[in-house]
Parts: structure tokens; C-alpha cells; sequence
């Protein structure tokens, strides 16, 4: 899975589509399973490029994903560390929103295990900012709900993350810090046994599956903003 493309969204521009609006930040917390994973942050502006006006019957929306931050907490980081951390980042996309640089920002944290206390804790300090999902690794359905819960199902979230860079669609911005860590582990990402993919051998997964989980909240749960009548800028998706 290594086609993630290094570039500034002109190929978009040169078929006629172009940005509407400042763009959704989804910034995506992969919390560490077992041995030696770090947790992992992937930041990406979900873009919506439009070719057309609303009345016209051609009418078309494009979302682009674009990574902009790749980040493994270090090894030594604690609860509280880590949860500052995030709490910065979202003090700093605030900023970015009164600035006009994007249009909201979203967490959505992997609860799957020792990741609830980090999506609860999160949620608790800034609210309907933070979206909470769990990973389900044996059903291949794309549906995003399951018992009224926000599921990423493995193997249709990593397809949909491969047919997104395949199209072009996944880009990583040329200045994006971090962005050697995720390229390395999308060229390592291989079946390594039957309905799982996952790294080879002595190589990491965690910023792709934190990549995966924000392209499917972008894509699957959240709507773009032109078609969701009842998105306020102030009190988010409701």
C-alpha cells in the first residue's frame, strides 16, 4: 500500500474542481495494543473540492484527504502526558478555525481496549469535538454502526484507505511533519496471513491504522458539510 501521493492537489484544479470551503481537520488517536506499538496521531484535512453550483444536476463533491501531521508518542509518555497533548492540539485547531484555516476540527480516538479511558477523558474536556470508535477485525461489512457505536471494520477500512491513495485521493503534504513514519509503514503493509492485513515482520502499523480511522470517520460518519443541513460551526454535528 504505497501510493500515497506527495503533492499540492493541482491534478484536482486541472479537471475544473475547486476548494469550497476551509476544510474538516480530523485528528485520529490509535492508542498502543500489545509489545512494543506506540500510540499513534495522524492529523488530515478532509477537503471537499466541487466542480459545479448546488442547482446544477452535474453537481459534484470530491473529498480529498490530506495528511498534514504523523506522530508516535514516545515510549515514555504517561496518561496525563499524553492527554495534554492532545488537549494542546485542539487549543491550536481552535485557533486554526477563528483564523478561518479550517472549518471544525473532529477527534475520533480508537476505544478498542486501554484507548476508553483516553476517548472518556477526552470527551469529558472538550465535548462534541471527539468522536469514539472501536476496530472490528472479523466482520466484512462497511457499514459505520454497530449496537448504536461509532465500527471501523478492518479489512473494508484498510480497502477503503488503499483505494483512496490508488485514486489519488490520499495525499501527504509535502511538508506534513512525521510524514517519513507513515510512508515507511504503508510500502510495509503486506497479508501477512489469511483476512488480516497487517506489517510485515519487526515494521509497525500503528500511524496506518490511525490514517484508516480518520479517512473512515471522514468518509463513512461525518457528511460533507454541503449536504448536512443540520451542521452548526458552533455546536458541531447534532
Amino acid at each position: 500500500m504505497n501510493h500515497a501521493q506527495f503533492n499540492t492537489g493541482e491534478d484536482w484544479k486541472s479537471r475544473g474542481f475547486r476548494m469550497r470551503m476551509p476544510p474538516l481537520i480530523l485528528a485520529t488517536y490509535d492508542p498502543a495494543g500489545d509489545g512494543d506499538d506506540r500510540d499513534a496521531l495522524v492529523m488530515m484535512a478532509r477537503e471537499e473540492h466541487q466542480q459545479g453550483e448546488c442547482w446544477d444536476p452535474d453537481f459534484a463533491v470530491q473529498m480529498v484527504f490530506r495528511v498534514l501531521m504523523v506522530h508516535q508518542m514516545p515510549s515514555t509518555f504517561e496518561f496525563p502526558d499524553k492527554l495534554a497533548m492532545l488537549l494542546r492540539l485542539h487549543r491550536e485547531l481552535g485557533r486554526w478555525q477563528r483564523m478561518g484555516r479550517c472549518k471544525r476540527h473532529v477527534f475520533g480516538v480508537e476505544t478498542n481496549g486501554v484507548g476508553y479511558a483516553m476517548g472518556s477523558s477526552l470527551r469529558n474536556a472538550i465535548g462534541n469535538h471527539v468522536l469514539t470508535y472501536h476496530t472490528a477485525s472479523q466482520t466484512a461489512t462497511d457499514s459505520a454502526y454497530s449496537d448504536k457505536r461509532i465500527t471501523m471494520p478492518r479489512l473494508p477500512a484498510l480497502d477503503h484507505l488503499r483505494v483512496l491513495a490508488e485514486t489519488h485521493s490520499l495525499k501527504i503534504a509535502s511538508d506534513a511533519p512525521g510524514k517519513e513514519i507513515l510512508a515507511k509503514e504503508l510500502a510495509s503493509f503486506v497479508w501477512r496471513r489469511p483476512g488480516r492485513p497487517e506489517a510485515i515482520e519487526g515494521q509497525k502499523d500503528d500511524t496506518v491504522m490511525a490514517a484508516a480511522g480518520g479517512c473512515w470517520i471522514g468518509a463513512k460518519v461525518l457528511p460533507p458539510f454541503l449536504k448536512h443541513k443540520r451542521f452548526s460551526a458552533d455546536r458541531g454535528y447534532h
